[in-house]
């Protein structure tokens, strides 16, 4: 560009003029409290707050009472200083920049106590920013009421006097309350006592007429299933003692052992209640000693073997050898042959049974399972009521009580344990029980 003049002419090149790119230092010039610049190394209010200048301090200490401070500063850099820009910020109050222009100082108002951190950041007139500009640390004592000590102190306090007046009023209720207790003390026992002896005669007349309800009820259940061999044994010998000439041989081996098998059921039965009898009046002898458990089943397989093989049902001991369990042999003998017994009844011709041990928390669980007809959700919750048993008809129209079930819990319970059954219906049933490994603590 070419501009004319009295002398001549001026050459003026645009694009030779360049940006100052300086990066400005800066520093904090002055700190004033109240508007009034704070000395070098005098007290303000009984404490020293500089000791040294302000550009070359990196820490300042302040009392809550400080309430108005002041912070100026400069950019170093004089091509034109009124172009210089400025920002700060409070850390610790505030989250972004303040940019004010070429204002060279920065004003708080009421600090909370705490710890801050005021930073300043310039520019040159180019608009050159030093980002790393220059800060200072700035801590604001708070008052003795509000430091920790005081209010753990303060609380302590208050926790105690609160504590003292509570228990300054429980002993004065307590006092009243032994002297009403005093007053009243054998009026009070008298009552007691009486209610006691009426709750437990309500309790002991409930618990008679629900228990001879069940007994009722489970004797005529029992009635019931000893009718129905009888029935067989007398209709079947009338049978034979007037028609005996007429039958051939097949027929004559027929009616007998249908006979043989209503008498067998009409034995199992009366032991079973004979056995149920004498637990319930506690003349069942009860003497638990080592047992092992393998060879116990082999018995009792070896015991129903010919049940099983008329249904061509294979029965497998899966017991570990050498596992024992602390246990009366009558009374596991009793418990595993019915639920062998019970297992053949509803496992289908050609079945299996398994019967299997598990050591499990200081009790031998053994577990009686079959693949045959399995039962329902009903079914299986009623097995153990004495109320609600019943027979069902086996998978080759055996009979059968129910009286077996209600007796192994009774043995299984009185041995520390416990029973349950898990079954599907169409799939099989899993009777399980458990029996203790070594003697129960009392």
């Amino acid at each position: 560009m070419i501009f004319g003049g009295n002398k001549g002419f001026t050459v003026f090149r645009p694009e030779k003029i360049k940006n100052d790119e300086n990066i400005p230092p800066v520093i904090l010039t002055d700190f004033s409290l109240f508007n009034k610049p704070v000395a070098i190394g005098k007290e303000t209010d009984g404490v020293v707050i500089l000791n040294k200048s302000i550009s070359e301090t990196d820490h300042i200490t302040l009392s809550y009472q400080h309430s108005v401070i002041t912070f100026e500063y400069a950019a170093l850099h004089f091509t034109s200083p009124t172009n210089n820009k400025y920002a700060y910020y409070m850390e610790g109050l505030e989250s972004n920049w303040n940019y004010v222009g070429n204002r060279r100082s920065a004003t708080y108002v009421n600090l909370p106590p705490g710890e801050y951190v005021f930073k300043v950041k310039a520019s040159n007139n180019s608009g050159f920013w030093n980002d790393k500009g220059i800060s200072v640390r700035v801590t604001v004592i708070p008052p003795f009421w509000m430091t920790w000590t005081f209010r753990i102190t303060a609380g302590l306090l208050i926790a105690l006097i609160v504590f003292a007046g509570y228990k300054l009023r429980i002993r004065s209720i307590e006092m009243r309350r032994e002297q009403l207790e005093q007053l009243n003390n054998q009026l009070q026992i008298e009552n007691q006592e009486r209610q006691k002896s009426e709750t437990k005669v309500k309790e002991y007349a409930e618990e008679l007429k629900l228990l001879n309800q069940t007994k009722d009820k489970f004797f005529s259940i029992i009635a019931h299933d000893l009718q129905n061999p009888f029935i067989t044994l007398v209709g079947f010998s009338d049978l034979i003692l007037t028609d005996y000439a007429e039958m051939n041989d097949s027929d004559r081996i027929y009616y007998i052992e249908e006979m043989q098998k209503s008498a067998n059921l009409s034995h199992q039965l009366l032991q079973n209640l004979l056995q149920w009898s004498r637990s319930q009046t506690g003349r069942l002898e009860f003497t638990p000693r080592q047992l092992e458990i393998w060879a116990m089943v082999q018995e009792n397989i070896a015991f129903v073997k010919a049940s099983a093989d008329k249904k061509e049902i294979r029965i497998k001991n899966n017991s570990s050898q050498a596992q024992f369990v602390f246990a009366d042999e009558s009374m596991v003998n009793t418990i595993i042959r019915n639920l062998i017994t019970n297992a053949i009844k509803f496992t289908n011709l050609g079945g299996e049974i398994n019967i299997n041990t598990l050591p499990v928390d200081g009790f031998i669980e053994i577990s009686v399972s079959d693949n045959g007809v399995g039962m329902d959700e009903t079914t299986r919750q009623n097995l153990f009521k004495l109320d609600v048993t019943h027979s069902t008809v086996g998978t080759a129209s055996e009979a059968g009580t129910g009286l077996g079930l209600i007796l192994c819990k009774e043995f299984v319970e009185r041995h520390g344990g416990r029973i349950w059954v898990e079954s599907e219906k169409g799939v099989g049933t899993s009777f399980i029980f458990s029996l203790p490994s070594s003697p129960l603590p009392n």
